[in-house]
């Protein structure tokens, strides 16, 4: 049997900051939001933000090198992809569309059809009305809806497949007994009123051609064939496959004690982070759970220990990050940061730590201090690694 590569990433998308293990102060300060608010449609169009108070874990401080209280060396990691090794195929349809997603290339429009059909991201107007009476959260125009995704209450999308652009169709749905955005709806029959505006598709790499993928990843990328580009999607999966298993060896190698006030914290986030993904309150999130026959305590176990092991491997690399100096912010980090902002909507670094630190720019900057000095660590133990087995994809230096 294949193995399929597991792929790791370090320093996922959770707010990171630490907390005190050695002499340091422990700074617990509350605030209103443990991440930046983030509204979603709910399955009636609704938005809500979450405002449940939380300790921010960018408030905590720590010494990385107190908490690591074994580093394993990683002046030269044995790295082996022999065997039995592939690229698994859903890695590398990953990897592609976050490369297209990288330049823009992620939807376009239908010209040679005009029905909705399973896959389509249909921009619609709609409204949506109980016993003839527009409901309130239930109207939204120009929203772009992917059919199939489950995003709105069930029967909704799929009355929309075989609509054509232009035209306006009623929609009879019923919402679910357990809806609890609008306890008037739940287990009520409604109508909504939708006209479709216009189809898209999600953009893949075998729509595109040779002159596409020239424009869009020459400059950038230096990539300008189809093939290229799915072989540069390939060695991307590779390279992580190597990141994955130096990852492994540091952790399964290295104490770490992470502390738990900060780690309660961070999982207090993660949970602030699924509530929002879905437009909810705290209170509404834990009635989702109960309905599927879980809790709020139940799923914050469920991700503590992921959680546990995210935080040891980043207090590893940043343990690795000071024994080696990069926690001198010099011309490199200037450079990181200008990245950074190359690949975002900000302008200034001050824009990119504000948001960073969730209203607080001297956060943000501690983080992003934080991230660039993890980075360089695992960059710097990659390129002293002994990788042998498949052969894994050099990138050129941008």
């Amino acid at each position: 049997m294949k193995k399929k590569i597991v792929t790791v990433l370090l320093c996922a998308a959770v707010a990171t900051s630490l907390l005190a293990c050695g002499n340091k102060e422990n700074n617990t300060q509350t605030t209103e939001a443990a991440t930046e608010s983030v509204a979603e449609p709910t399955t009636e169009g609704e938005t809500q933000e979450v405002t449940e108070e939380t300790i921010n874990s960018l408030s905590f401080d720590i010494d990385a090198t107190s908490c690591v209280t074994t580093l394993a060396d990683y002046t030269n990691v044995e790295v082996s992809l022999t065997g039995d090794y592939e690229v698994p195929q859903d890695y590398v349809d990953q990897a592609l569309e976050g490369l297209l997603e990288s330049v823009g290339l992620t939807e376009q429009e239908v010209t040679d059809r005009d029905e909705v059909q399973e896959g389509d991201i249909a921009n619609i107007d709609y409204t949506g009305y109980f016993n003839d009476e527009a409901f309130e959260g239930g109207t939204d125009t120009g929203y772009d809806l992917a059919i199939g995704s489950g995003a709105f209450v069930p029967g909704f999308e799929e009355g929309l497949i075989g609509a054509k652009v232009g035209e306006t169709v009623t929609i009879d749905v019923t919402f679910p007994e357990t809806y609890t955005n609008n306890p008037d709806l739940a287990g009520q029959l409604t109508q909504f009123v939708v006209t479709i505006n216009s189809i898209k598709v999600p953009v893949t790499i075998d729509m595109l051609n040779d002159e596409q993928v020239a424009e869009y990843f020459g400059d950038t990328y230096e990539i300008t064939t189809v093939q290229e580009l799915s072989d540069y999607a390939v060695g991307y999966v590779e390279e992580q496959a190597v990141t994955s298993s130096i990852i492994e060896y540091m952790l399964t190698n290295s104490t770490v004690e992470v502390p738990e006030d900060y780690l309660n914290a961070r999982v207090d986030e993660y949970v602030a982070q699924a509530a929002a993904y879905y437009g909810l309150d705290m209170a509404s999130f834990a009635s989702m759970m109960e309905a599927y026959g879980s809790s709020l305590d139940g799923y914050k176990e469920e991700i503590r220990e992921s959680i546990r092991e995210s935080i040891a491997q980043e207090l590893i690399f940043e343990a690795i990050g000071i024994q080696e100096g990069f926690d001198s912010y010099g011309e490199e980090y200037d450079a990181f940061i200008q990245k950074n902002l190359d690949e975002s909507a900000y302008s200034t670094a001050e824009d990119l730590y504000d948001i960073l630190g969730d209203g607080n720019p001297e956060y943000g900057e501690k983080y992003a201090k934080r991230m660039y000095v993890m980075n360089q660590a695992l960059d710097f133990v990659k390129k002293n690694a002994t990788v042998s087995g498949a052969k894994v994809y050099t990138y050129k230096e941008q």
